[in-house]
């Protein structure tokens, strides 16, 4: 990470320190390319675009910043902040008398979607697209906004296990849905099976 990160956490809006770290580990190494990268950066990727303009149009400038909804992944916390600090500004994420413009990231869309390919691979394509609106803490007037729309599809090796992920919720799936369910419903079949040529057998 470059630079210093200045980041004020308070207000109703707070970070989780264990999913943003889970999300900085889960990025590749210094000197690594995205091509297949995971599901967390190829969308980091995106929303760094959206975060890197929006962090010119706030140069140094003390910020609160918003992001709707509550529940998105870390990961647009993560890099918005990382944008704005890189660009001299402290980050609040409560409204603090030294803030003097609010950024509002609206997560309208975050999501990966997959369709199986050839040789052990799979199409993936990562959509991004924000709302990002810029006003002023003092009389509340919009400054500025804009909307940022992004999408694009590479290929990744591997098995594909979900064709679908919706990154606005960090809500995880059911352990015995995703799981536990599959295994013993296979089992089932198996067993089910067996009974059947033992029975024709005796």
């Amino acid at each position: 990470m470059k630079g210093r990160m200045r980041f004020v956490v308070g207000g109703a809006n707070r970070i989780s320190l264990a999913a943003a770290v889970a999300f900085l580990l889960s990025l590749p190494a210094a000197g690594q390319g995205t091509p297949g990268a995971s599901d967390e950066t190829a969308l980091a990727d995106l929303l760094r675009r959206a975060a890197r303009e929006s962090a010119l149009r706030t140069e140094g400038i003390p910020v609160h910043l918003r992001i709707t909804p509550e529940t998105v992944h870390p990961m647009v916390w993560q890099v918005f902040s990382e944008e704005l600090t890189q660009r001299g500004a402290t980050v609040y994420t409560g409204r603090q008398g030294a803030a003097r413009m609010r950024l509002t990231v609206d997560v309208r869309e975050l999501r990966i979607s997959a369709v199986p390919h050839r040789d052990s691979s799979y199409l993936r394509t990562s959509v991004a697209v924000l709302g990002v609106f810029g006003t002023d803490e003092t009389d509340g007037a919009v400054r500025w906004s804009k909307e940022y729309r992004y999408a694009e599809t590479d290929t990744v090796a591997g098995v594909l296990v979900c064709r679908e992920k919706d990154f606005r919720t960090t809500d995880a799936p059911d352990l015995w849905d995703a799981v536990f369910g599959p295994i013993i419903a296979v089992a089932a079949a198996v067993v089910i099976v067996v009974l059947l040529f033992t029975v024709r057998g005796s």
